[in-house]
C-alpha cells in the first residue's frame, strides 16, 4: 500500500518498539522506567514533568496512521490524570495546558471521574500548540489484564480509538469511538510515556 504526500508515492513505513532496549528511551523526573521488556510507570507527581520518550525517527504522516499498544494498569492510589502512551510533535509532556507548545495525541487515564475510573472505561485525547484540545469517547474495557489498544487516523480530519481482547486485534472490548481533529495537528514523530497535569496521587 502506498499513499500521496502531494508531490510523490510514498511506500509504507513503520516503527516497533519492544522495550528490550532502555537506552532509545529519555525520562525525564521520576517514576518512568524501561524494564524487563516493557515500559513502565509508578508514583507520578501531579505535574507535567514526569515522562519519558523515544524518536521514532521519522515524523509520520498527518492524514493516515495507525499507533498499537499493549497496556496494562495493575494499581492507582489517588486521583490523577496519566498519559500512559502518546505521540507527539516534540521531546515533551502531555496535557492540556496552552504554555504547551506541541501537538500530541494520546491514551489517557483518569480516576478523577467516576465514568473513566478503572476497570471499565479508557479514552483517547489530544492537543495542539497553544492549547486546543479534544478528546475521544469512552471505551470499556478490564483494567487488570493486558488490553491491546489502537489509536488511528484516517483522514487529516478524523482520529478514532479502538480496545481489543486480543494481541492479534481481531475482537473489539466494545465500540470504537472516533472524533473530528484539526486538520493541521501533525508533525507526531516522539512516543511519549507519563505526563499529568491534574490533581495529586501514585499509581
Amino acid at each position: 500500500r502506498y499513499w500521496y504526500d502531494g508531490t510523490s508515492w510514498l511506500p509504507p513505513w513503520t516503527y516497533t518498539d519492544d522495550f528490550s532496549n532502555p537506552s532509545l528511551w529519555t525520562h525525564v523526573g521520576s517514576g518512568t522506567s524501561v524494564t524487563g521488556g516493557q515500559g513502565v510507570y509508578t508514583s507520578l507527581s501531579a505535574d507535567l514533568s514526569n515522562y519519558m520518550t523515544s524518536d521514532m525517527g521519522k515524523t509520520i504522516s498527518d492524514t493516515l496512521f495507525t499507533f498499537d499498544i499493549d497496556i496494562r494498569r495493575t494499581g492507582y492510589s489517588g486521583g490523577r490524570v496519566f498519559y500512559p502512551f502518546g505521540l507527539g510533535s516534540t521531546v515533551d509532556s502531555l496535557g492540556n495546558s496552552s504554555s504547551l507548545t506541541n501537538d500530541w495525541v494520546a491514551v489517557r487515564h483518569d480516576t478523577d471521574v467516576p465514568a473513566l475510573s478503572p476497570p471499565d472505561r479508557g479514552n483517547c485525547e489530544g492537543h495542539e500548540a497553544g492549547g486546543s484540545g479534544f478528546g475521544i469517547g469512552n471505551v470499556s474495557y478490564t483494567s487488570t489484564a493486558f488490553t491491546y489498544q489502537r489509536i488511528v487516523r484516517s483522514s487529516a480530519t478524523v482520529i478514532e480509538y479502538l480496545i481489543y481482547s486480543n494481541s492479534a486485534r481481531t475482537s473489539l472490548t466494545g465500540s470504537n469511538s472516533s472524533t473530528s481533529v484539526p486538520s493541521t495537528l501533525g508533525g507526531l514523530r516522539y512516543i511519549v510515556v507519563g505526563g499529568s497535569n491534574n490533581n495529586t496521587g501514585g499509581g
